[in-house]
């Protein structure tokens, strides 16, 4: 991960890349350049004082579609409205965008073991991490699946409970 820096008094107006908020001259801000590579930086990330650099921003490799996922999920979760139907569609499409980063993962592997005619130990990391992955999302799937049941369940429990009310004895 990157160093995320905190300058105190900016030196020239800029705009803030998350919010689009002015940093005029003189304004605090932060900063972060996420890696392209070992020796090469990437494009500088300048967020103004009240905006929080989230880890997807700060990734540069396949981690970052990971990260994404749930930084998503974890935003339909925070927003409080969607019932449990909503937060296991939700669940469903996390797994979703984490499975496309397993199957990257799978494909780098089997690249390399192409290229070299053989496994090596960088493959062979590659091919745990998608295993990983791919078995995380079956667990976040299976999650998904039982809330979106549960939901379904809830909402025959309610159906009955309102006919229930609406035969009154008296």
């Amino acid at each position: 991960m990157p160093r995320i820096t905190t300058v105190q008094h900016a030196r020239k107006a800029t705009r803030c890349q998350k919010c689009g908020k002015e940093i005029a001259v003189g304004d605090p801000y932060k900063h972060a350049s996420p890696r392209a590579g070992p020796w090469a930086r990437g494009r500088k990330l300048v967020h103004c004082h009240d905006c929080a650099f989230r880890p997807s921003e700060l990734m540069t490799r396949k981690m970052a579609g990971v990260y994404a996922a749930i930084e998503s999920y974890e935003d339909d979760m925070a927003g409080n409205h969607h019932d449990a139907q909503g937060f296991g569609e939700a669940l469903t499409e996390a797994a979703s965008a984490i499975r496309e980063v397993a199957e990257e993962y799978m494909t780098g592997a089997s690249n390399i073991e192409e290229g070299f005619g053989h496994s090596t130990s960088q493959s062979d990391e590659m091919q745990s991490n998608g295993d990983q992955l791919l078995e995380w999302c079956d667990q976040i799937e299976e999650k998904g699946n039982e809330l979106e049941r549960l939901a379904e369940e809830l909402a025959e429990a309610v159906s009955n409970a309102a006919s229930i009310m609406e035969e009154c004895p008296v």
